[in-house]
Parts: C-alpha cells; structure tokens; sequence
C-alpha cells in the first residue's frame, strides 16, 4: 500500500498538468461548438497582392488562375528581380487578366514586398496572399461578408495541404486542422481578435492598414530588423488599434505544404521565433489583455510549451525504473489522446490514423523546437529569401546545450520528487 501510495504520488504532478490541459481543450472545443460563419453577403472591390521570390512558375501559373477565378478587380505580383521565370509567367498572365499589375523588386524581404503591393492597390480591400495558395472558388465571395461591419478590418481563411503526398505534408495538413479547429473557431465564437490572421491568405481593409505599413516594415526586436513574422505581426498592429478581426471557416485555400523533414523543422523554428517575439511584445504592451480570450490562449500556449514535455520525460523515467504498467498506461493514452485531438483531419482523411504515433512523436519534438525558438528568440532568418546570415555564434550554441538542459531539469525534477 505504501508503495502505491509512492507511485501515486510520483505521477501526481503529471496528473494535474493532464487534467489542465485536457481541460483547456475540452472548453474550446465546446466553445467551437457556438462558432457560425458570416454568411452575409457584401460587396467591395479587393486587389490581390503576392509577393513572389523563386517561385515554380506552373504552380504560380495555376494559383494565378484560382484568384482570377474569383473576379479580383486587381492582382498585383511583386516579384524580386532575380525571379525571371516568375516574371515571365506573369507577363503572359497580364494578357488575358487586364487587372494584373507586375512590380519588379530589388527590396530583400516579404514585408517590404507586401508594402508595396499595399500601396499600389486601388481597391477597398486587399487579399494578401502567399504564391503559392490556391483558392477554392468562393473564397472572395465568403471573405467579404464580414466587412458588413464597419469595424472589422480583417478576415481570415481556413487552409489546407493541396493533395499531400509526403509524411510532411500530411503531418502539416494535421497540425493545419488543429490549429483552425482548436485556436481560430473558438476564437471567433467568443471575441474578435485572433493571435495570427495567416499568410497565406488574409483579407484586410486597405484604408486601415495603410498608416500601420511602416509598423509591419520596420519592426524591431532587441535592436534587430525583424524579417519574417509579417502575418502576425499584421494581424496585431490591427488588433491593437481597436479594429475586430473574423475567420471564416467556409474560406478554403490550398497550400502545398513542407515536403520533407528538414523543411518543416526550419519552417517551425521560425514560426516560434516569431510567435515568441510577438506574444511577449503584445502581452508587455498590455492591450490583449482586454480581450480575456486571447490573453488566456497567450498564457496558455506559453506554459504548454514547456508541461508538454512532461509526458515523455515521465515515460523515459518509467522505462528506466520498470515502471512498466504505468508506461505502458502512457503509451496507450498518447495514442488515444492525439486521436481525439486530431479528430476533424481523421474524420476528412480517415487514412490519417496510420500517422497518430507519427503525430505523437511529431507533437513532442515540436515542443522542444518551440523551446530552442525562445532561447535563440532574436535570430532572424528566412526559410526560402535570401538573407544575410552570420555564422553560428557561441551564444547559438549556447542556446542549444540550454535546451538540453531544460529537459534534464526535467528529468531531475520528476526523478527527485518520487523521494
């Protein structure tokens, strides 16, 4: 009995961080429940804008084609100079598309890019777009709605991979499913603000975005220009302005999606350089903390992303001292627990199941990718523009062996507290 009690004791910090966490997602999930999309109808002219930098010109060819589909008033591509195919592609695609505009750029960087492009547009509103996104044929249609109120100044959409292939590509078509299903619905059920309106494709009202342009351009961190993040960054000069945002779950475009390992990592390891840097910045600046929601995800998410690497590290240590059952216990709840998360992309792909352990061992590893993303918080780069890059430092080493040692605290904590 003693020893029952011991061992119930050892799991006890585990149990309370399950029960937070399954709780915090159960309440969006029921929140998500009471979300409705805007089905108003609402007229107003919209520009495209895409930033466009190597770009594959069949693919750029076809997405050209999905937004003309849509009667844009305007599609204008900026393209950096070096990107002949690209260029080409487009000045083919302005003779069947009178509303396409080319701007040629010698500017490095996607926010200088989407900048201009702002600034060309004449129409009430503009789509930012990523070049390689396809739209399903009503997302103009399903965006514009919302802009009934005069208050909403930005609207997003949902997304998915084009015809995953790949592992990636399908683990990034899950993860793209969790993060709309779990984050953007309950956030539109309850308020009007969102932590990121994506780049992918975001509708915005051109006239309220216009002054904020050389917040998006010119934002620093710790004396750095900030380089990527331009989405985010966006979506909160808008929020913290005063203007409501909405997401519109019936808005489908495409992506093609990571298609390899490597990729998606580096692709993750910025996107949680950039969160980070947003998220602490907003929370200093104090105003999501008018909006309850947001700032309990905000808090949230930053406490996740440290107690999600309590599970592996309890199972490590169950390993090692035989603690058999409970491990075993362990295992069969990760596999159970991801596949009730990851429901909506299992019910649209039921092929998908074969992937939970994938998508367990995915989910930890994310986790400390999230942490490497804080402790190298300042470090700008970009996955696909080119940029200059210093070479690694003693601090990025630095930053790497801290991570480890996060996770050895970790497993110092939990094996100490059995005692």
């Amino acid at each position: 009995m003693q020893d029952l009690s011991a061992l119930l004791f050892f799991y006890l910090p585990l149990g309370v961080v399950g029960v937070w966490r399954w709780g915090t997602w159960l309440m969006r999930k029921v929140i998500s429940w009471f979300y409705l999309p805007d089905t108003r109808r609402f007229y107003a002219t919209v520009s495209v804008v895409t930033p466009v930098y190597n770009e594959d010109p069949v693919a750029f060819r076809n997405v050209l084609q999905s937004w003309k589909a849509n009667g844009p008033s305007e599609i204008i591509a900026v393209i950096d100079i070096t990107d002949n195919n690209c260029i080409r592609e487009f000045e083919s695609f302005r003779g069947e598309f009178p509303g396409a505009k080319l701007i040629v750029t010698e500017k490095p960087g996607k926010r200088p890019a989407l900048a201009d492009g702002i600034r060309a547009a004449s129409a009430e509103l503009v789509a930012l777009v990523d070049s390689d996104v396809l739209w399903d044929r009503d997302v103009i249609a399903q965006c514009t709605g919302p802009f009934i109120d005069p208050q909403v100044a930005g609207v997003g959409t949902r997304q998915n991979v084009l015809h995953p292939k790949t592992l990636t590509q399908k683990i990034f078509d899950i993860q793209l499913d969790l993060r709309f299903y779990d984050d953007m619905m309950p956030s539109a059920a309850v308020g009007s603000v969102f932590t990121c309106l994506s780049g992918r494709t975001a509708f915005y009202r051109r006239e309220v975005i216009l002054p904020l342009l050389d917040g998006l351009v010119n934002e620093t961190f710790w004396g750095k220009r900030c380089i990527g993040g331009d989405d985010k960054r966006l979506t909160y000069l808008v929020e913290a302005a005063g203007w409501k945002c909405r997401y519109q779950h019936t808005a489908r475009v495409y992506t093609g999606g990571a298609r390899d390992w490597s990729t998606l990592f580096k692709q993750r390891t910025r996107w949680s350089r950039n969160s980070w840097r947003a998220d602490l910045r907003a929370l200093w600046q104090g105003w999501p903390w008018k909006h309850p929601f947001l700032s309990f995800i905000l808090i949230d998410r930053i406490i996740s992303n440290f107690t999600l690497l309590l599970s592996p590290v309890y199972f490590l240590v169950s390993l090692v001292f035989q603690f058999w059952i409970p491990a075993a216990m362990l295992l069969v709840w990760w596999l159970f627990s991801r596949s009730m998360r990851i429901g909506p992309a299992l019910v649209r792909r039921p092929d998908y199941v074969m992937l939970v352990p994938l998508y367990v061992v995915v989910n930890f590893t994310m986790a400390i990718v999230r942490i490497y993303g804080l402790l190298t918080l300042n470090r700008q780069d970009w996955l696909t523009r080119g940029v200059q890059r210093k070479p690694v430092n003693a601090s990025l080493w630095l930053a790497r062996i801290g991570t480890l040692a996060i996770i050895a605290l970790l497993v110092t904590v939990v094996y100490y507290s059995r005692f």
